[in-house]
């Protein structure tokens, strides 16, 4: 394997979520080889939905409608996310075999030891200072491309947020939680004096200090750089991320529910069905690999409503290249399956 030759620093100064998102997938498409990329952008007033979840089980959607916060979702799967002018977002690009996210988790807890915040990485996920939740991170990839993006709370209003966003009961009721509000934190109230444009700076030090041989690259203007260059995919994106049929997903009248909470995540099937088959099918999950729930979706619909019918079907996913995750997601969607009413 060779080594990483040019590092990219793209500092985003937009505060559109839809158009935020839609870089962020631009660049994906684009990465070039040999290549690191961090990007910094700020979302102001959304709520951010991951791949898979349904909005409506994950915030008070009238309080955001009068608050005229934005709704948005990204193309990763993990759970729903706040962002204001006191939150920075960051997105870390590579490709095989050199992304790493502990090699980024790693760029992030070092700028925050700069700032004289002394931060843990925690599960797959999160990073915590003082126990509290600062940053959730989630990841996704095409093909041999890779990101990992995630948010930094600053100097959030977590008051507002926690009227925003609604709290799993069954997941947080082991850990003795009640709200969203009181398991985040900001790094302001660890360390009063910092600032975001102190975090930015450290993050970027942090960033070109993991690439010594590697030639830095800062740029605003992202769209005009070479290998960003495709404004007409950029465009169609903004318009995917904008649209009702993206952040809403589609409505179906289930005949039959069912959900359980896992290891991984929460997961909620429903089914619609006719006759003596699946017709429609969601399966919301707040699972970080959002890529085998949506091929879960896939496989099933259109199958016989059957437990034996249903099983074979995702039978046939084993066959398939799935992750160690994977399977055991499969796995465990297979047991919600055959434990069920489902004739």
């Amino acid at each position: 394997m060779g080594q990483i030759e040019k590092i990219f620093i793209l500092d985003r100064k937009e505060k559109n979520p839809y158009e935020n998102l839609a870089l962020e997938e631009a660049i994906l498409h684009s990465i070039p080889q040999d290549c690191y990329i961090l990007y910094l952008w700020q979302n102001e007033n959304t709520i951010v939905a991951g791949r898979n979840q349904n909005i409506f089980a994950q915030c008070n959607v009238r309080l955001a409608g009068e608050e005229e916060v934005r709704i948005a979702r990204r193309l990763s799967g993990g759970g729903t996310v706040f962002h204001d002018l006191g939150n920075l977002n960051y997105t870390f690009f590579s490709r095989a075999p050199y992304f790493s996210r502990t090699l980024n988790t790693n760029i992030i807890v070092s700028a925050l030891a700069s700032c004289g915040v002394m931060a843990q990485v925690s599960g797959r996920n999160d990073i915590l200072v003082k126990n509290k939740k600062v940053s959730g991170n989630a990841y996704y990839n095409l093909g041999d491309r890779y990101y990992h993006h995630g948010t930094l709370l600053i100097n959030s209003d977590l008051d507002r947020m926690g009227r925003l966003l609604r709290v799993d009961a069954e997941k947080w009721k082991e850990r003795g939680i009640d709200s969203v509000r009181s398991r985040v934190s900001n790094l302001k109230d660890s360390c009063p004096q910092i600032n975001l444009e102190d975090v930015k700076k450290s993050l970027i030090e942090s960033f070109i200090n993991r690439f010594p041989h590697a030639e830095p690259v800062m740029t605003q203007a992202v769209l005009k750089t070479n290998f960003f260059g495709n404004i007409f995919l950029y465009e169609e994106l903004v318009n995917k991320y904008a649209s009702r049929e993206w952040i809403w997903g589609r409505d179906i009248c289930a005949d039959y529910k069912m959900g359980r909470r896992f290891s991984w995540g929460d997961a909620v099937l429903c089914l619609e069905v006719e006759g003596a088959k699946v017709k429609n099918i969601e399966l919301e999950s707040d699972a970080l690999e959002s890529e085998v729930i949506l091929k879960i979706k896939e496989e099933l619909t259109g199958s016989g409503f059957s437990r034996q019918s249903m099983t074979e079907c995702l039978g046939n996913m084993k066959k398939k290249m799935l992750s160690e995750r994977e399977n055991e997601i499969l796995n465990d969607i297979i047991e919600l399956i055959v434990t069920s009413e489902i004739p």
